[in-house]
């Protein structure tokens, strides 16, 4: 692999129909299975695997590592570089009190709007339709299990938050019996707490958009975002300091954003950094964003993307662009973003620097904006030799970070997944 270029790691360019889908996923390299596209979401695991989700109910795994027996996700056996069905239509979901469903009834992943790994490679994903947030799970457990559950097998599906009735919760709510209200997008911390987006529904006209935060820790003092205290398993709202009269208007008001007083503005896409600190978006109009950042971290010096100061539990504006198709959030803070104006790759920097910056860039300056790779036409190339500046993806919707140097990234009509090596970008 040399850097600059872009290769395909899964799919061929041709999205897969749903007569075909399984006889094609079933072996063989990733890189010539027919996807059936749309790609919905994309993240990874500590392994360094790529997991993503698509329109046709599927959860999928690019294999990372080569594996003879009692693999990753309960699986018999891995190939590095070969493409696997982690759950389909015919999976069950285990739900609270019992009660358990169908991926194929529920269309659950295909519905799902968010999707992130724990520290130990779990794969938690979001059900807006259904009100829940569920867990496929890459251990096995029989007593103090993750986020309070009593047990848990390698390669099964339990429901972690929700009970299906839409409405609204309290601080404290314990996750099985919290009312959600359209779950979306999804980050988890080094200890495994998940923040996401929901709606805090009161009536059928009334419904105010929130950040929640299920936590997998007991904490007494000093708890992340300045919350008093935290019970595994409970659901706390984020952004008011605990205020359970919680307003993402009147909260969001305070990080100075250059949207008008009176615009209701919604929370979409989340991302946790290496200190705890959490990314999220905003959108107001029709093409316009903004990115926070809620301060897990004092700070009075140097702090991230150029900001004065930082304090616990405060929210900050990092920056006010074009809305953001997705972003994340790399080993070190940086963020790289989908710009949905051009769907160039971009970089959003989190320190000045002068020497061995990100992505082999010469130099970058704290809160500047950096275009990673050009997505010059709407045009698809199989061929790997082009190098980044001319090579065609159609739109890509998802961006992940897999090392220092590279990323992944989706072509969202086509149904590919690549693997993109920068080396200084383009500007």
């Amino acid at each position: 692999m040399k850097q600059g270029f872009i290769y395909t790691v899964a799919g061929d360019g041709r999205p897969g129909a749903s007569s075909d889908y399984l006889s094609q996923y079933v072996s063989g390299a990733a890189s010539i299975n027919s996807i059936a596209g749309p790609i919905l979401n994309v993240t990874k695991n500590s392994n360094g695997d790529v997991i993503f989700s698509d329109q046709n109910n599927y959860l999928l795994m690019i294999s990372n590592e080569n594996c003879i027996s009692q693999c990753t996700y309960g699986l018999p056996s891995v190939k590095k570089g070969s493409l696997y069905v982690l759950a389909n239509s015919s999976s069950t979901v285990i739900g609270q009190h019992g009660v358990n469903y169908s991926f194929g009834i529920s269309g659950v992943l295909a519905r799902s709007s968010g999707l992130a790994t724990d520290p130990v490679g779990n794969i938690i994903f979001a059900e807006p339709y259904l009100n829940q947030i569920a867990l496929f799970s890459n251990q096995n457990c029989n007593s103090a299990c993750p986020y309070n559950l009593k047990s848990m097998v390698k390669g099964s599906i339990y429901v972690i938050a929700g009970n299906e009735i839409q409405g609204q919760f309290l601080n404290g709510t314990s996750g099985s019996a919290a009312r959600l209200s359209n779950p979306g997008s999804i980050s988890v911390d080094k200890y495994g707490d998940i923040a996401f987006t929901t709606n805090q529904t009161y009536d059928s006209k009334s419904s105010v958009p929130v950040i929640s935060l299920l936590s997998n820790i007991n904490c007494e003092f000093s708890c992340p975002f300045g919350l008093k205290e935290m019970k595994q398993d409970d659901i706390y709202l984020i952004g008011e300091e605990g205020n359970e009269n919680y307003s993402a208007v009147l909260s969001f008001q305070q990080a100075n954003l250059s949207s008008s007083s009176n615009t209701v503005i919604y929370p979409s896409e989340v991302a946790f950094d290496n200190l705890g600190n959490l990314y999220f978006e905003v959108q107001y109009g029709s093409n316009k964003s903004d990115l926070l950042v809620e301060s897990n971290i004092n700070c009075n010096v140097n702090c991230p993307f150029g900001l004065q100061y930082m304090k616990v539990g405060s929210i900050y504006n990092v920056s006010s662009r074009p809305i953001y198709k997705d972003f994340t959030v790399d080993a070190v803070g940086n963020i790289i973003f989908v710009n949905s104006s051009t769907g160039n790759i971009q970089l959003l920097t989190r320190t000045t620097c002068s020497l061995r910056c990100a992505f082999g860039l010469k130099k970058t300056v704290a809160g500047a904006t950096y275009t990673l790779v050009k997505i010059e036409e709407t045009a698809l190339s199989n061929d790997p030799s082009n190098a980044c500046s001319k090579y065609h993806i159609c739109l890509p919707k998802n961006v992940l970070v897999i090392s220092s140097n590279s990323l992944i990234l989706d072509d969202q009509f086509q149904g590919v997944v690549y693997q993109v090596n920068i080396s200084g970008g383009f500007n």
